[in-house]
């Protein structure tokens, strides 16, 4: 079960990601755990720079709607100014003149056809200055975005508190399990140190020839598997406490104490009131909500293509045009061009391409509705499967109790016989063994309901309440 609990642990720690701290000694009770990692955790700071920019995303799409101005200034120098071929209309107007007048006829005939002669125009330097504004007047994919932009941002926000609620629960199972482990190891470093005793008594015994050397044996096989589990509960410890300080956002070099233990957790836990599930509380049921407040947009967004986009323009333009490079010269003349107007793009016919999306929007939005009535079942599947396991857990507890007690009561009488002569070492080994599987119950029961509290408090929490903290 441990095992389990730690592999679990560890994709958690992975999913979640830590940011390393270094040089960091610390004493940390579960709530100071939990508020260093809200300060530290890799994953949450991502979600809270993904918050920022949602409100970056709402700004630039704000932006769009508002008027655009722009400016340019540009110089053109031909090194080779265009040349232009012309009909050649000059020559048979000057031949037709002296023919007229002064009765002179050309040597060469003029051809049938008018020819050609290369002309230049423009000058060498040229500039031009331009301003330009541009204003939406009507757009209804604008007005959609806007709204998908806001929507988008409410989404991040609900994320962050996810991601929050998450990072809560996965230190506080993390801080459990350390606590649980170590539990287990004083108590299996207590039965060691009795065991041992015992082993060095029967050993005298055996000398002194009362006892056989199979019991003398049978205590050795017992003090080393001990040893055994005592060592792999302080590695798997270790390692739970390495995975508490990866959720906290802790660099693995440092210090971590926990002034926390599992009864004085488990007393406030059970002190806990039971509370009212509702669901519209609940931030994976408000994240569905949101989800489909985004696919209405998108089907809107579809159907505003079939709506006009009005837009209104102003242009000022001067240019100049030099022999010679004087533009900063204010004696000089520039040729000012102004105009204003506004562009109508009205959409006629798209061959059912605009319907097609609309319909798609429409066909994804009815999926969403699925999975939303899906959500919906399974968050009060396991709201009343967390409860159930709460309760059977308490009683699982309660019953540990006992059983710890009356194990440990026989296996301490067991022992007294065994050194009276009056019970075997496999009577001794089967009343330890049953002591330590007490024990383990024991642990177990109250680190299942220390897991079951933090799961039933992420299923209550109120989402504005957790985006508050």
């Amino acid at each position: 079960m441990q095992k389990l609990y730690i592999a679990l642990l560890l994709l958690s720690a992975l999913t979640l990601g830590a940011q390393e701290n270094t040089n960091v000694s610390n004493t940390f009770s579960l709530e100071q755990a939990i508020a260093y990692g809200l300060e530290n955790n890799y994953d949450l700071k991502n979600a809270q720079t993904d918050v920022e920019i949602a409100k970056k995303v709402v700004k630039e799409t704000t932006a769009i709607g508002l008027p655009q101005v722009n400016a340019s200034l540009s110089n053109t120098n031909y090194i080779d100014i265009p040349t232009t071929l012309m009909p050649d209309f000059i020559s048979p107007s000057v031949y037709g003149v002296n023919q007229d007048n002064f009765g002179l006829i050309p040597l060469v005939p003029l051809a049938d056809e008018m020819g050609t002669f290369p002309v230049k125009f423009g000058t060498k330097y040229n500039a031009n200055a331009e301003l330009s504004v541009s204003q939406i007047v009507f757009s209804g994919e604008y007005l959609i975005g806007l709204r998908a932009a806001k929507t988008y941002k409410e989404q991040t926000a609900q994320m962050l508190v996810k991601t929050e609620q998450s990072l809560r629960e996965h230190i506080s199972k993390s801080y459990f399990l350390v606590l649980s482990l170590r539990e287990q190891k004083q108590i299996l470093e207590k039965t060691l140190t009795a065991n041992e005793k015992l082993l060095a008594e029967t050993k005298q015994m055996y000398e002194n020839g009362f006892v056989e050397d199979t019991e003398v044996s049978q205590l050795e096989i017992l003090v080393n598997n001990l040893n055994i589990n005592i060592e792999n509960l302080k590695n798997e410890s270790e390692t739970a406490l390495n995975y508490l300080k990866m959720n906290m956002g802790m660099g693995l070099e440092n210090d971590l104490n926990l002034t926390d233990n599992l009864n004085d957790l488990l007393e406030s836990s059970l002190l806990i009131e039971s509370k009212n599930f509702d669901l519209e509380q609940n931030i994976d049921f408000q994240m569905m909500q949101t989800q489909l407040s985004i696919a209405d947009l998108q089907i809107k967004r579809e159907q505003s293509t079939y709506l006009p986009q009005l837009s209104a323009f102003f242009n000022a333009q001067s240019n100049a045009m030099r022999s010679e490079f004087n533009f900063f010269d204010s004696k000089e003349t520039w040729f000012p061009t102004t105009v204003w107007g506004f562009n109508l793009n009205v959409p006629i016919w798209s061959s059912g391409s605009r319907s097609s999306k609309v319909q798609q929007a429409k066909l994804s939005r009815t999926k969403l509705d699925e999975s939303a009535k899906q959500l919906n079942a399974t968050l009060n599947l396991e709201v009343q499967t967390v409860e159930n396991n709460f309760q059977l857990h308490t009683k699982e507890y309660q019953n540990s109790l006992n059983n710890i007690a009356l194990s440990e009561k026989i296996y301490q009488k067991t022992q007294a016989k065994f050194k009276a002569g009056l019970a075997t070492s496999f009577d001794l080994i089967q009343a330890h063994n049953n002591f330590l599987n007490a024990s383990g119950s024991y642990t177990t029961a109250i680190f299942n309901v220390l897991n079951d509290r933090v799961a039933l408090n992420r299923l209550y929490s109120r989402s504005k309440e957790s985006s508050k903290k």
